[in-house]
């Protein structure tokens, strides 16, 4: 039921019409109709003029398609050609190859589903190379040895599975942007286990990462959130960052390496107050000499703000988890 409404919305979002003065801006043609209905609902329309190559509108369509936007089975072509004839890539500055000491060899192994957006590539400890499918609701996995490829379908529809990371099980966990949830899949069985945010806030979670005490901890991006789930009950708790705004998306280590050391001292018996080992100032002096060790400048004023506001987060971490 859940799914229902989320395509119906989706579906009325990008049905949604761009002003006629976006239309006024697209040159005439078959196709253009289309386009103008259906691709502005959920991006700004005038990002279609960055324009790709003829191969590049290919994949963008095959994303469009793969998240089901709703046009006309017997446009999809039209939209194309119209697309390739007239948005073609701006012409962009040549590459400079620079000569190093040092060089790479790059090998691409393109995915099954075409227009999946793959995403967040991930080394398991048993060598394997995981990703996921953001438009196509697939995770993959790729045996770098002999290029084999297997993608499994997850258990919800556009669940637009985007952060990887693995337990020690062996489970490949993910973060589902569209869905706003946590998502576990064990390769042995197949097996997807969901676990929804309980906060209907909480949009766009996005990347994820465990602490050294089994504890997963992850970045809920649009909602300005950090969480944590408890893999041996399927609790989340989450805290809004105390900066607006600030679009928490891979920084979850910082939290997660406050949250395991709370943990650790907790475990010695010790005090749980942040910073209890060392004085701010102490800490600003060993940032200050760390960055101009560095080559990067930056005053002591500075440092203090961002460690109070680190010191915030850590303490609202710390109340939410008692």
């Amino acid at each position: 039921m859940a799914d229902k409404s989320m395509m119906t919305a989706l579906a009325a979002a990008l049905l949604t019409c761009a002003a006629p003065a976006a239309a006024q801006d697209f040159p005439d043609g078959p196709g253009k109709e289309t386009v103008v209905a259906s691709c502005g609902g959920c991006h700004d329309i005038n990002r279609l003029k960055v324009g790709y190559t003829p191969d590049g509108w290919r994949k963008v369509m095959r994303m469009m398609e793969n998240m089901e936007v709703p046009v006309p089975k017997d446009q999809w072509a039209t939209v194309t050609d119209y697309l390739i004839k007239f948005l073609p890539e701006r012409a962009r500055p040549p590459a400079v190859i620079v000569a190093g000491p040092v060089e790479a060899t790059v090998k691409v192994w393109p995915v099954p589903t075409p227009g999946s957006r793959p995403h967040d590539p991930l080394a398991t400890r048993d060598g394997a190379l995981w990703w996921t499918g953001q438009l196509s609701n697939r995770l993959g996995k790729l045996d770098p040895k002999t290029g084999e490829m297997k993608e499994f379908t997850l258990k919800s529809r556009h669940t637009g599975p985007h952060g990887l990371t693995e337990d020690k099980q062996g489970n490949i966990w993910f973060t589902g942007n569209n869905t706003a949830l946590i998502g576990k899949f064990d390769p042995k069985t197949g097996a997807t286990t969901e676990y929804p945010l309980p906060d209907p806030a909480a949009k766009d979670p996005h990347t994820l990462i465990f602490d050294n005490t089994g504890i997963l901890w992850f970045t809920v991006q649009q909602a300005n959130m950090l969480g944590r789930l408890d893999p041996a009950t399927g609790a989340i708790k989450l805290v809004t960052s105390p900066t607006p705004k600030s679009r928490k998306s891979s920084k979850t280590s910082r939290a997660c390496d406050a949250a395991s050391e709370r943990g650790s001292r907790r475990a010695r018996g010790g005090s749980d107050r942040a910073g209890n080992d060392r004085s701010r100032d102490e800490k600003v002096d060993h940032a200050v000499d760390a960055r101009h060790a560095a080559g990067e400048h930056d005053d002591r004023s500075a440092l203090r703000l961002r460690l109070d506001r680190a010191a915030k987060l850590d303490a609202a971490l710390m109340h939410r988890d008692r």
